[in-house]
């Protein structure tokens, strides 16, 4: 028995150990959610930002198709959306579906998402599995359609003056006109 590899191989056994525990900290300190599975999309990981927005615990969604812990709908028409990483997995190209996302938590709270999903590959170039990255953006979404509101009962407004008006900027030229 060759004793000088014994301390070789337990050095290598607690760095690839430090390494793993320095990457679930890592993940569980992002401030956004971070969801890893494995290339059947089996949840491998949920930091604590995603066991926030979709209801669930790492113990409970390890294990879980991804597809049952995080559900997606499009904001606007209520259809179904196609999970990011189920596209990341199938396309192998980092994936971002853009705004209007819903996710419905465990217990039916809805948020709206910005997300993105990549592969994740191992030193083969092989896909082992997917991340899968998103942020609740409603504070964000509220204040937008908040603002297109107003916009749009100013403009209501505006439309039914019947005597000349002129807005001015701060630089106090004509911003905006009515009856020029």
């Amino acid at each position: 028995m060759d004793t000088n590899r014994e301390p070789s191989q337990s050095r290598q056994i607690a760095s690839s150990q430090e390494q793993r525990e320095l990457l679930r900290v890592t993940l569980s300190s992002i401030g956004d959610a971070v969801i890893t599975t494995d290339k059947e999309l089996t949840i491998t990981f949920l930091n604590p930002v995603a066991e926030t927005l979709t209801g669930w615990t790492q113990k409970e969604a390890t294990g879980v198709p991804l597809e049952r812990v995080v559900k997606t709908v499009n904001e606007v028409t209520r259809g179904t959306v196609e999970n990011a990483a189920t596209r990341a997995l199938r396309e192998g190209v980092v994936i971002d579906p853009g705004d209007h996302t819903l996710i419905i938590a465990k217990d039916g709270t809805e948020r709206t998402i910005a997300n993105s999903a990549a592969a994740i590959r191992n030193a083969r170039k092989e896909i082992t599995g997917i991340v899968l990255i998103f942020r609740d953006t409603s504070e964000g979404r509220k204040t937008e359609r908040a603002l297109d509101k107003a916009l749009a009962y100013a403009d209501d407004i505006i439309s039914t003056l019947r005597e000349p008006f002129m807005v001015l900027g701060q630089d106090l030229r004509i911003r905006h006109g009515k009856g020029e």
